[in-house]
């Protein structure tokens, strides 16, 4: 479970990363407020992806964390601006956020029944 949060979340990191920059680069022309505003908002979307793919791994409830509230800028970048593919990515990192938690339950419960101490992140 974690592999694959790794995976997908590196994939869809790449692809937020790069919507992001064609978002930043179209409101550069507009040049207003909250072209800036909703410019940043994509660049923090995508490290927000970044750092729950990165997190898998080694920190798989700080992972969620940043899927899940990752998904929820994503959904809020996809209703709020023109900007359609923040939702669909807002929803796999919704996703992706479930599958990350599910995979700490599973370590949480194979550590208990083999009597191994707990972790702590």
């Amino acid at each position: 479970m974690r592999i694959v949060s790794l995976i997908a979340g590196l994939f869809l990191a790449a692809v937020a990363f790069e919507d992001a920059q064609a978002v930043n680069f179209l409101g550069d022309f507009v040049n207003t407020l909250e072209a800036d505003v909703i410019g940043f908002l994509s660049y923090t979307f995508a490290v927000l992806l970044f750092a729950g793919a990165v997190l898998a791994i080694p920190a798989a409830r700080a992972s969620a964390i940043c899927f899940l509230v990752a998904g929820f800028l994503g959904m809020y970048l996809g209703f709020d601006t023109i900007w359609s593919n923040a939702l669909i990515l807002g929803v796999a990192s919704l996703l992706l956020a479930f599958i990350s938690y599910t995979g700490f339950q599973r370590q949480q419960r194979r550590n208990l029944e083999s009597g191994q101490s707990q972790e702590i992140y």
